[in-house]
């Protein structure tokens, strides 16, 4: 039966949790698989986002917030302080707060207290579709405007100047230098430099095969594993930036070839958990197999297009091919 798995959790127990959209949540322990739903006391079915804190159990979707505590659910919606029902994300800060991001604004449940920002506290949109926390404890929260930070009680835009217009953001992640790297549903990959401010996108009309990045996590410090439109790649990168190595899993891989989901990804020890279009891909980057480079031999050379007699150059010619020997080129 298909379905679409949209977040994934593993506790202290290493119970694995999944929600869908549409399905309400499985947690797998071995092999049982219990399920949490309508019936059992989430708010919906439709989960996007799942986010645990001091035996304490976060599950947001399309109708609201709903926390699982000592075996007891309660939900929250506009009626009790959401600022909208249709949540996209949430995150736990270092705090203990929960950051729920909605249609309308972001919530924060502190301990006894709920409150929340929008565009009049600084945001430049209310529809905050992934929030992620840095070092520093500054909430980095996105829109498809840009993203805003929020730190010691302020919000602030931090990343919009040289976006291009009618962007679709889907995600950010910091790297270990303090760069971040925004996944884009139009233009791909997005590299944010944080000692200059500048931005510079990377995407199929540059270095990379594809356009839309749905998720991404660190699988190594150098290694930036995306979850695409088309599929899974491993992009070894530099701490400027600049794109190293550029692997593809596919078919011959294992890979079903389906497109992944927004910010369904879960990095765990060695594997990384997927959600796509047909349920969940587990990709293990160790098992990528590689390959020798193939050896290259310059048989012809010419210049501006034309055959050249190398020996009138007087040069060192190879004397099978005609060539200069050991040529140096620019």
């Amino acid at each position: 039966q298909r379905f679409t798995p949209t977040s994934f959790f593993i506790d202290d127990k290493g119970q694995l949790y999944i929600s869908y959209f549409g399905k309400g949540v499985d947690i797998f322990n071995g092999g049982e698989v219990d399920k949490l739903d309508v019936k059992r006391g989430l708010a919906s079915n439709y989960i996007r986002s799942i986010s645990v804190y001091d035996d304490s159990y976060w599950y947001a979707g399309a109708r609201g917030v709903t926390v699982l505590s000592d075996g007891i659910y309660k939900s929250y919606t506009v009626n009790n302080g959401l600022p909208h029902n249709y949540c996209f994300h949430t995150c736990i800060d270092n705090q203990g707060r929960t950051w729920v991001g909605t249609v309308d604004g972001v919530a924060v449940f502190g301990t006894g207290s709920l409150w929340s920002l929008s565009q009049e506290d600084g945001l430049q949109s209310n529809r905050i579709k992934y929030i992620k926390q840095l070092d520093d404890g500054g909430m980095l929260l996105l829109s498809d405007n840009g993203i805003d930070k929020h730190i010691d009680g302020k919000t602030f835009s931090f990343v919009n100047q040289g976006l291009k217009n009618k962007e679709i953001l889907n995600t950010v992640l910091p790297d270990p230098s303090g760069n971040l790297w925004i996944g884009s549903d139009i233009n791909g990959l997005i590299f944010y430099d944080q000692s200059s401010g500048n931005l510079r996108y990377i995407n199929e009309y540059t270095e990379l095969p594809f356009s839309r990045v749905r998720s991404m996590t660190f699988y190594k410090d150098n290694q930036l594993c995306i979850g695409t439109e088309r599929g899974i790649y491993l992009i070894g990168i530099r701490d400027s930036g600049n794109i190293q190595t550029i692997t593809s899993v596919g078919i011959e891989q294992g890979y079903p070839d389906f497109e992944t989901i927004q910010n369904a990804i879960l990095l765990d020890d060695k594997q990384i958990y997927f959600g796509t279009s047909i349920g969940v891909v587990i990709f293990n980057p160790e098992k990528l197999s590689s390959t020798d480079a193939i050896p290259v031999n310059i048989s012809s050379l010419k210049i501006e297009f034309k055959d050249t007699d190398w020996r009138e150059k007087k040069v060192k010619v190879d004397s099978w091919l005609g060539i200069p020997e050991n040529p140096i080129l620019k």
